[in-house]
């Protein structure tokens, strides 16, 4: 007995001990993270100052000092761009807004926000005609300012955990790549390459903060490998800094991936409380080209996946099924053709009955379920909404989910699998809902991320042409394809958090002779708002090898119309009138070998293995005693 009291005294101590030594350690990590922060935005506030000091008092402004205090005053953002885009993302987008109008669709006045911040700076000191506008300026430098000291005074007051300073650090790791690399926000400067410098250093203090505040040698060992790569990324983008020719694949590849699947290992070895707050990429993917890194669930209404083997074989049942439609001719598969990528074939999807067409071309549904809009118009939030709008639109199933309820339970097979396939919850009985939830999670296995590019950025066993990588960096860089069409699902979805996906307005012509701006007003038959018009939402360029035609309408029937169509400018610069054209209206100015080469590169993102299978049959449905005769994936 004395001698159990005994082991239990020391166990006790132990525990004691290790707790206050995780006590002891977690705060001297925040101390320390909050020392680094404050004292990086400080350093922030005395660069801006500096630039904002010389506007002030300078009568005659020199454009080539200006420029320069600009731009060290970028990097001193970028130094801080990590802990501002995480821990104050509101403050950061009033910092590094876009040089787009925004506008609250909520709002019943239709405000506008005009472009404010670094960028609209940039533009100021850049984009001109003669003398800088120093009035405008010195008014976007005292608006700005009260943002950095609001991140001054968030950076004094946080308390970070261990595992908030990973999820940052891989977050800005994902920022560089998709975003800082393409210039979406140097699109003056072309500073792009040595702002990453200055994130990546960021990344770099990170580690040695965790580095410094862990008591785990195993952990240490690898953050200080993760520290090296860091480092010579760092030299590699002072040595190669120039924007058009910078080779974006082999940094990505031979840098920007080691450090984050090193983060994450790392991570994952821990054992303290994580985040339960559901994100769009797993934490414990160590690559975020793998399909099994993405939380389809992130872009649910449910947050969750409640989902079965049973329940996806029932929607793939359902989706290619006739039987919902009002004519029991029109399925789903109809427009959405496995054998085009999932997508439409023709310019525009044929109108229920067979009574002309839509105003429309049918997207794909590959990675549809990795995304924050649907249709064109983006018009709605979630896949289960966009089930219903279709079935229901009169002119594309005239479907009637009370009838189809009936129709379905003519089927002992649809009975018997609604009751296997939702066993233990409301939907066990056939209903609206459950017809809503199988067909949708169906359609989030069609994960498409095993293509050519992916694999080969994975390091399996697979080649790109030089063809083939000049395609990508032309796409990440020069050609802008990137700062709308955003890595890694290459579509409208905002990576690092991808919790909104963007329309673009670029002036969609009526058809391939680039002769009229079509008349389809997008976005703005949706949200009535003159901001909008000709917006629609940028979809995704993976698997565009089988999704011709292409644009809203099928207006370009093969890729290198479409390359053609962004290099001279979209809409204005084909002499359209659309003032409120997103897409840079000068030319791209790229050569002949360097649009083909942007071709080839779209052809390595096709991927569509092991999703194209179509059931064998359908369940037998009898109305009124009658066998309903129906074609796998419809008649037309």
């Amino acid at each position: 007995m004395r001698n159990r009291a005994t082991i239990g005294i020391l166990l006790c101590t132990l525990i004691s001990v290790c707790i206050f030594s995780f006590k002891e350690n977690d705060d001297n990590l925040k101390s320390d993270f909050s020392h680094y922060f404050e004292k990086s935005v400080s350093s922030f506030l005395l660069s801006y100052d500096s630039l904002y000091k010389y506007v002030n008092t300078t009568k005659d402004i020199d454009s080539t000092l200006a420029r320069k205090l600009f731009e060290n005053t970028r990097y001193a953002y970028k130094r801080n761009e990590l802990m501002i885009e995480y821990f104050a993302p509101s403050t950061a987008a009033m910092l590094n807004m876009a040089l787009i109008p925004d506008v609250d669709e909520y709002d019943p006045n239709q405000y506008t926000q005009e472009p404010e911040g670094l960028q609209r700076m940039e533009e100021l000191l850049y984009d001109f005609n003669g003398n800088i506008n120093q009035d405008i300026l010195l008014q976007e430098l005292k608006r700005t300012r009260g943002a950095i000291l609001r991140a001054q005074q968030i950076a004094k007051t946080l308390e970070p955990t261990e595992y908030q300073l990973f999820e940052a650090s891989r977050q800005e790791l994902i920022r560089i790549w998709t975003i800082n690399l393409t210039g979406i926000d140097a699109s003056y400067t072309k500073n792009a390459i040595l702002e990453t410098k200055h994130s990546l250093h960021t990344v770099v203090d990170m580690i040695n903060l965790l580095d410094k505040n862990s008591k785990n040698r195993k952990f240490a060992k690898k953050l200080k490998e993760a520290h090296k790569i860091t480092l010579k990324a760092e030299v590699y983008l002072i040595n190669n800094n120039d924007f058009d020719s910078f080779n974006r694949i082999e940094f990505i590849k031979n840098f920007i991936n080691p450090i984050y699947s090193i983060l994450v290992d790392v991570e994952q070895s821990l054992t303290y409380s994580k985040n339960e707050i559901p994100t769009a990429i797993y934490a414990v993917s160590r690559n975020i080209l793998n399909a099994s890194a993405w939380n389809t669930y992130y872009f649910s209404s449910a947050k969750r996946n409640t989902s079965n083997e049973n329940i996806v074989n029932l929607g793939k049942l359902l989706f290619y099924d006739p039987i919902l439609s009002g004519n029991n001719k029109r399925a789903c598969a109809s427009c959405h053709r496995a054998d085009n990528g999932f997508a439409e074939p023709l310019e525009k999807s044929v109108m229920f009955g067979q009574d002309g067409f839509v105003g429309r071309n049918a997207p794909t549904l590959l990675n549809t379920a990795l995304q924050k809009a649907y249709f064109h118009d983006a018009r709605t939030t979630y896949l289960e909404d966009q089930v219903v709008e279709v079935n229901q639109n009169t002119n594309e199933m005239h479907g009637n989910f009370n009838l189809l309820v009936q129709k379905l339970n003519g089927s002992d097979e649809y009975v018997s699998l609604f009751k296997k396939s939702f066993y233990g919850t409301e939907d066990t009985t056939i209903s609206k809902d459950g017809i809503i939830k199988a067909i949708a999670a169906y359609e989030r296995t069609l994960i498409s991320m095993n293509s050519k590019f992916d694999r080969y950025m994975r390091n399996e066993k697979v080649e790109l042409t030089s063809s083939e990588k000049n395609g990508f960096n032309l796409f990440m860089g020069k050609a802008q394809c990137g700062t709308c069409h955003f890595a890694p699902l290459f579509n409208g979805t905002v990576p690092p958090n991808f919790d909104e996906t963007e329309w673009e307005i670029i002036g969609t012509p009526e058809n391939n002779t680039n002769t009229k701006l079509d008349e389809d007003k997008g976005r703005y038959n949706v949200a009535k708002m003159d901001i909008h018009q000709f917006a629609f939402k940028t979809p995704t360029i993976r698997n565009i090898e089988y999704t011709a035609p292409y644009m809203h309408n099928g207006a370009y029937k093969n890729l290198d119309e479409i390359v053609d169509f962004y290099n001279n400018g979209g809409g204005i610069g084909h002499g359209y009138h659309v003032p409120n054209q997103t897409l840079p209206s000068d030319s791209l100015k790229l050569s002949k070998v360097e649009m083909k080469d942007i071709v080839s590169f779209m052809n390595t993102l096709s991927d569509t293995v092991g999703l194209t299978k179509k059931p064998s049959r359908l369940p037998v449905v009898k109305v009124a005693g009658q066998i309903v005769s129906r074609k796998i994936g419809g008649e037309y």
